[in-house]
């Protein structure tokens, strides 16, 4: 399809990377010395119980309707319509929705999503300190997505996002893009994968505006047997130290048409404001004729742990 196939996805990376770069010039630098200033932080939250599951160790792997959120090229990887629902029982009665759908459509696979944070209520006080009224905040992306087989082995893909948050009626709106490139070697046992999110505008409430939070996601994984995954990813976040994140997942066949997937993962990306602990995630996933329900459970420290459970369908 392509002349110059190699020459193609050598210079793709190169873009991504060089427009990364040129965009966080001026928004701040990789370090922990720039928290606090980038918006719309629920873009960082993990969408799909696996990927989080996995240690959030997921760009390298990525092969089914989640990949929407961690590495758009992942998509080319899919070859029937997926069906995600997922739910997050979060900290202080804050909920998070993901849901996505996701079709080949002949060249390629195109992919549809929902990013939902809510919280309850929140009472306002006036000047006198008494109760008036309450607001209800929330924050939402709109995702669609496309990734397809560029040549050989490898895969491209690009989300393109429209982000909405609201706070007591006062709302900001922002543009945003995910790109990515997988690639599968070793008769698809080695994954490579290497995704940049929220590369777009400032998200701005009335008069002061913030860049969003972008981060550049280089992972890998490995098949080492037909049950065993292990995954591997480096995370440079625009408003952060580094990160590192690791996987494993190992599936046993109960019977003919149901199998149990177990999951274990870490992170490092809290380990200095909250404690070890909070940087473990763990769950458990149940396959049956298509149907995926899946389980995760993270901990932060003393503020608590979170629960996520998501519903999955291959038609």
């Amino acid at each position: 399809m392509f002349e110059n196939s190699k020459k193609n996805v050598i210079l793709l990376v190169f873009t991504i990377f060089a427009f990364s770069i040129f965009h966080s010039s001026n928004a701040g630098q990789f370090s922990k010395d720039s928290a606090g200033t980038t918006g719309a932080q629920f873009l960082k939250m993990g969408c799909g119980v696996r990927g989080v599951a996995l240690g959030e160790a997921y760009s390298g792997v990525a092969d089914e309707a989640s990949a929407i959120y961690w590495n758009p090229a992942g998509l080319g990887l899919i070859k029937s319509i997926q069906i995600l629902g997922m739910h997050t029982f979060g900290l202080e009665s804050i909920n998070y929705e993901f849901l996505a759908y996701v079709q080949p459509i002949g060249v390629g696979t195109l992919g549809i999503g929902l990013n939902y944070l809510s919280m309850s209520p929140i009472e306002k006080l006036d000047e006198y300190g008494e109760p008036n009224g309450s607001f209800k905040p929330y924050d939402a992306a709109v995702n669609l997505a496309y990734g397809m087989r560029i040549f050989s082995i490898w895969n491209a893909g690009i989300n393109v996002k429209y982000i909405q948050q609201e706070i007591d009626g006062a709302t900001a709106h922002a543009y945003a893009v995910d790109l990515g490139v997988l690639g599968r070697v070793l008769d698809d046992k080695l994954g490579i994968g290497l995704s940049v999110q929220n590369i777009g505008t400032e998200i701005k409430f009335i008069e002061a505006g913030y860049p969003l939070p972008l981060n550049i996601r280089l992972g890998v994984s490995y098949q080492i047997t037909e049950s065993l995954l292990m995954a591997l990813e480096g995370g440079f976040p625009i408003d952060n130290d580094p990160s590192l994140h690791v996987g494993c997942e190992y599936v046993f066949a109960v019977m003919k048409k149901l199998s149990i997937a177990c999951r274990l993962g870490y992170k490092t990306t809290t380990l200095a404001d909250l404690n070890a602990l909070s940087g473990l995630s763990s769950g458990i996933g149940f396959d049956f004729l298509g149907l995926e329900l899946d389980y995760t459970w993270v901990p932060y420290g003393d503020l608590g742990y979170t629960h996520r459970i998501s519903l999955g369908m291959n038609l």
